[in-house]
């Protein structure tokens, strides 16, 4: 049963408007306050208010036009036909009643047990949430990245992991250095230095011509005589004079005859100029080798990177390149004078050793290299590493609401088996109970009923019978053979059928097996528009749901009716002590199109008909109980039942007692039209007291003592008046 009912976004109602329900539920409220905006509301949401096994059944104007209107659909009663089936059924009804009990028992407690593991749940998270917030500032939220936004999501993690988190490799010393790398060194990655290419002076075609003289090979005097001088080379130096000296010698000015011109000429031979040419090229390539490698070292030298120690190749690049220079000097000289003997200095061992600190440098920018991408990775590592701290430091803590939150879970599990357990047993139950009334059912014995009520209330121009064309429903029969329509019944009849066929809905089924479901009841002013015979009808027949309801001796599990009509809802108020608690009244009320309902443990209604009544049980001046009897009399017999004179009623009465009822209905006739006083009327406490027994009596003649006790035991002790 639902105990409260949300009304957001309903009209004319404000938002966050929530009503506390009982097993009854009283609504009252005048015409155009909300009722029926509420009712309409339930009916287009019924999970409001129903659950499981649970059919909401709205009494309103849709329930006459669909189940009346449109056809009635035959309802199985289920008789008394066969005893010993029904002492079977009703033994296996009890059964199911206790298995109910239990499965709801069950239910509230794995109910109970699941709140108190949320509960224990928090508890947890809100602590390790705390230690977690500490690490925090230490280390940061990326140490918990993808936890840091939902408490209970960090939480469920730490009681997956810890156990496995607690004994993780990694060393917990190491946190803040990790730490500190992670947000102090900022280098970055280094590219390794480029090895120096190692080529040998005897690499070089024609290295020979560097370290032997190269001389003419011409036998002519002046070519001897020159060699002998050694001085070769400088006569092959001036030859590129005698071209701007006009055939003078270019040192002495002399002019030169043709025949030393032509042995002067003769000095140097082809094959001297093949090897002149081989040695320039020698030297070219050399010369461009070597700069390259003083271009490597000076690129090293200027892309060195602190932390590495280049000491050693510092030292041996500054020889290597003091050679270097060397080299390429005796290579100038070597050019411009062939027959230089150059001593080979061959750098090949030198380069390889500068290549060789060069590498030992490389190797520490690799290891380096490796730190940073091992650095790259150390967020991840502190984070275990983090994980591990906190595993480590609330192991013992975890572990035991671990064990506690899985004894929990190990109860709700047990609970819930032992539900459907329950359920399993249930069914089998309705299953035996479908069986059982498959033997004892029928739809005969609701028309039966119908039609029996119907005569005991007055109603005796038409019936429902079967009908024969299509089976398994009902139609109007008239005895006089009338029309058997149902729009032709008069307002009264046709809303009478219907409360009828209500009745018998809520206390039976639409099939020959007996449904165990459960009915949530809303009524929707169910009296509108009804004659006071057919009101007091319907009154009856709605008290004798709600006493079903409340005593828990029907399937309906919960009442919500709503009315405007003050005598409806008198009459039909559970007047029980023993179980008031279980009743809820509640008043609508509209001011500027806003609805408020006010919900109250006792019922604020009250009529002028029941005021009446509470003077008159209060009183002791016979003036005054004589005009409360009047006007009690006229408005009950007038108004609600539709007596038109109180004479016919006055045969029933004895002789003497004739006398008094003449003696009172003159006294109330007298009370119409005057006030009382010693010269128009006199009356004792003694002619009192009789009027009061003939007061009672009338009530009894017409057939309406039940509301004579009933008025009577309400306001005798004073208790119910305003």
């Amino acid at each position: 049963m639902r105990t409260e009912i949300s009304l957001n976004g309903l009209p004319t109602y404000p938002d966050g408007t929530t009503i506390k329900l009982n097993t009854v539920n009283y609504f009252f409220g005048k015409n155009g306050s909300g009722k029926t905006t509420f009712c309409n509301f339930i009916h287009d949401n019924p999970n409001t208010l129903i659950d499981n096994n649970q059919e909401l059944v709205t009494y309103d104007q849709n329930f006459r036009e669909t189940k009346i209107i449109n056809g009635m659909a035959g309802i199985y009663t289920f008789g008394d036909n066969n005893p010993t089936l029904l002492k079977e059924k009703q033994s296996v009804l009890d059964t199911i009643k206790t298995e109910i009990k239990e499965k709801e028992a069950h239910e509230n407690s794995r109910k109970g047990y699941i709140a108190s593991k949320e509960k224990a749940f928090d508890s947890f998270a809100d602590r390790i949430w705390q230690y977690k917030s500490e690490l925090i500032q230490n280390y940061g939220k990326e140490v918990f990245k993808g936890y840091n936004s939902e408490k209970r999501k960090f939480a469920d993690e730490v009681l997956k992991t810890f156990e496995e988190s607690s004994k993780a490799t990694g060393d917990l010393s190491k946190i803040d250095e990790y730490w500190d790398i992670i947000n102090n060194d900022k280098t970055e990655g280094e590219p390794e230095h480029k090895l120096i290419l190692v080529r040998s002076t005897y690499d070089f075609e024609n290295y020979k011509l560097l370290s032997e003289p190269i001389i003419s090979d011409s036998d002519n005097d002046l070519n001897k005589y020159y060699e002998k001088l050694n001085n070769l080379d400088w006569v092959k130096n001036g030859r590129g004079l005698l071209s701007y000296s006009d055939n003078h010698c270019p040192f002495c000015n002399s002019l030169l005859d043709e025949s030393f011109k032509k042995q002067f000429k003769g000095i140097f031979s082809e094959v001297y100029g093949e090897k002149i040419a081989s040695l320039n090229t020698i030297v070219e390539e050399y010369t461009e080798y070597l700069d390259e490698v003083i271009k490597d070292l000076g690129e090293i030298a200027s892309n060195s990177y602190a932390g590495h120690d280049y000491s050693d190749f510092n030292i041996k690049s500054i020889a290597l390149e003091k050679s270097v220079s060397e080299i390429k000097s005796n290579l100038e000289k070597k050019k411009s004078e062939p027959m230089r003997i150059l001593s080979i200095i061959d750098l090949k061992t030198s380069i390889e050793d500068v290549n060789r600190d060069i590498e030992n440098i490389n190797s520490l920018i690799r290891a380096h290299n490796k730190l940073v991408e091992e650095r790259k990775k150390l967020p991840d590592v502190l984070s275990k590493l983090i994980w591990k701290k906190f595993s480590t430091d609330n192991y013992e803590y975890c572990a035991s609401q671990k064990k506690q939150l899985n004894g929990i879970e190990s109860k709700i599990r047990s609970e819930g088996e032992s539900v459907n357990l329950c359920a399993g047993t249930i069914e089998k139950l309705e299953e035996r109970v479908r069986e059982l009334n498959k033997t004892i059912s029928n739809i005969e014995l609701t028309v039966s009923g119908i039609n029996n009520l119907l005569q005991n209330f007055g109603f005796t121009n038409f019936r429902l019978a079967v009908d024969s064309d299509n089976p398994g429903t009902y139609v109007i029969n008239r005895p006089s053979g009338g029309n058997n329509d149902i729009k032709t019944l008069s307002e009264g009849e046709y809303k009478l059928v219907s409360l009828l066929y209500l009745y018998y809905y809520l206390n039976g089924s639409l099939s020959d097996t007996e449904s165990t479901k459960h009915f949530v009841v809303v009524m929707d002013d169910p009296v509108n528009s009804m004659d006071s015979d057919t009101m007091n009808i319907a009154s009856t027949l709605t008290k004798s749901l709600i006493a079903m309801t409340v005593d828990n001796n029907s399937r309906i599990d919960q009442m919500v009716i709503f009315t405007h009509n003050v005598f409806f809802y008198k009459e039909i108020e559970y007047r029980s002590s023993s179980n008031s608690a279980r009743i809820s009244y509640h008043l609508i009320t509209k001011k500027n199109n806003i609805s408020r309902i006010d919900t109250t443990k006792r019922s604020k209604i009250y009529s002028n008909y029941e005021l009446l009544w509470s003077e008159y049980c209060e009183s002791n001046s016979p003036t005054s109980s004589l005009n409360c009897m009047r006007r009690i009399l006229e408005y009950y017999f007038k108004s609600l039942v539709g007596t038109e004179s109180l004479d016919d009623c006055r045969s029933k009465f004895d002789v003497k007692d004739q006398i008094i009822f003449d003696a009172l209905i003159n006294a109330l006739n007298s009370g119409s039209h005057s006030i009382f006083d010693p010269i128009d009327t006199y009356v004792d406490d003694e002619q009192i007291e009789r009027y009061k027994t003939i007061f009672k009596q009338i009530f009894e003649y017409n057939s309406s003592v039940g509301h004579y006790n009933k008025m009577m035991q309400k306001y005798e002790s004073g208790s119910n008046c305003l």
